[in-house]
């Protein structure tokens, strides 16, 4: 084999190896992904009543206060639109 050929095999199985362990950690990262999520909804099926209500509440709160901030936020670029006029 000439010597151009064995750097292009070289580059071409580095380039394969690379490959294949960025697509192995992305599968297995989903897997895990996955596997946490399907934990998460078991112990949300199995969770008792009042600790989903007191879960669903604490919910409720943090949408609340972002619906505040935003509100906030949205008045405070209109007023300075205004004051640019």
């Amino acid at each position: 084999m000439t010597t151009s050929l064995l750097k292009r095999r070289t580059v071409i199985l580095t380039g394969a190896t690379a490959a294949i362990t960025a697509v192995g950690a992305y599968t297995g990262a989903l897997l895990k992904m996955d596997v946490e999520t399907r934990t998460g909804v078991d112990e949300r099926r199995e969770e008792g009543l009042d600790t989903r209500i007191e879960r669903l509440k604490n919910y409720r709160d943090r949408v609340e206060r972002k619906k505040i901030e935003m509100e906030a936020k949205i008045l405070g670029l209109y007023e300075k639109k205004d004051h640019r006029s």
